[in-house]
């Protein structure tokens, strides 16, 4: 007789069978973890729109935000943390600007300056929309223009 045909000849136990006779202390014994799906992209704080790159870093991060004390800015009575207080409150004595040699405009902060000059003088191709005469200096900046406008439509 073969292989095949003796073990099916054979007297098995079923996976119940033998789940019953492993210790409960064996790893066997302990179902197997599963892991969490989550939304595709990347977490981002609802409080502040931080983007992390993993689940954990968000819940951590989303402490700071229990901790901080709230004030409330004495100029346009906007509530925020105490942490980003001296930085609104350049924005309305602009104190500490920061200024775009190309066309002069101002910004808080040097992270939103060098935002605006990637985006505004950059020397790449710049892609007009047939549309509304719009530019955009990328080609995902362009699709997602364009979508805008079939939206609207709907």
């Amino acid at each position: 007789m073969n292989f095949h045909q003796e073990a099916q000849t054979q007297n098995f136990l079923s996976a119940d069978q033998v789940s019953e006779q492993i210790p409960q202390n064996h790893p066997a014994a302990k179902p197997k973890k599963t892991r969490k799906r989550r939304a595709p992209g990347r977490p981002k704080c609802l409080n502040c729109g931080k983007k992390f790159f993993e689940e954990h870093e968000l819940e951590e991060h989303n402490k700071s935000h229990r901790k901080q004390k709230r004030v409330q800015c004495s100029i346009c009575f906007r509530e925020m943390g105490i942490n980003v207080l001296s930085r609104h409150m350049n924005a309305h004595a602009c104190q500490n600007m920061y200024q775009c040699n190309q066309c002069l405009a101002q910004f808080t902060t040097i992270q939103e300056r060098n935002n605006h000059v990637k985006k505004q003088h950059w020397d790449r191709p710049k892609i007009p929309c047939e549309i509304c005469k719009a530019v955009c200096t990328s080609k995902s900046d362009f699709k997602n223009h364009i979508m805008s406008h079939f939206k609207r439509s709907f």
